[in-house]
């Protein structure tokens, strides 16, 4: 009896010690950027071809989550992909969906990453969160494309905007934020 009582002590901390790291993997990407919200393929595919990718072109998307984004980008022909995440369980998630594909995740503060040269930036995340990424973006090639769902730059007019089963998207170049 007392060595049944120690396991499930035993599992029941362990239990514990799991959600509780769930709860905060999740809890510290919506302080970062954004919550993570699961975004549909069908719909991102329309998206990124609304806003011209083209075959062979990369993409980097800030705050990748799952890997969604970057799975319909490949579907369009994408040959790059590059995700940034910082929920350790979502990066892990985006490279399992990812794997065999020219995929990297990359774990970590988006914030306080090097962005890449790429041709398209995808981003889903709050007003602030974009708009403390201009300075970076702004630095990237002329040629790079910035995709934002949902919430536009402040100030800045889009090259383009346009709405896919419900959602806005913003398209911008990187020399005009």
């Amino acid at each position: 009896m007392n060595t049944l009582l120690l396991v499930m002590l035993g599992l029941l901390l362990l239990f514990l010690i799991v959600v509780s790291y769930a709860i905060a993997s999740f809890g510290i990407t919506a302080f970062f950027g954004a919550p993570f919200v699961a975004t549909k393929q069908k719909m991102t595919r329309k998206a990124l071809q609304k806003a011209g990718v083209k075959e062979g072109e990369s993409i980097t998307d800030i705050g990748c989550g799952d890997g969604s984004v970057l799975c319909a980008a490949r579907d369009v022909g994408a040959s790059r992909l590059v995700g940034y995440e910082l929920n350790p369980i979502l990066a892990t998630i985006a490279r399992l969906r990812l794997r065999g594909s020219d995929a990297f995740i990359k774990r970590g503060n988006m914030f306080r990453q090097d962005l890449e040269e790429t041709d398209i930036v995808f981003l889903y995340l709050f007003p602030k969160a974009v708009d403390r990424l201009r300075g970076p973006l702004s630095q990237l090639p002329g040629k790079t494309r910035i995709l934002s769902r949902g919430f536009p730059f402040t100030g800045v007019v889009p090259l383009k905007s346009f709405i896919v089963d419900g959602s806005h998207f913003y398209l911008y170049r990187s020399v005009d934020l």
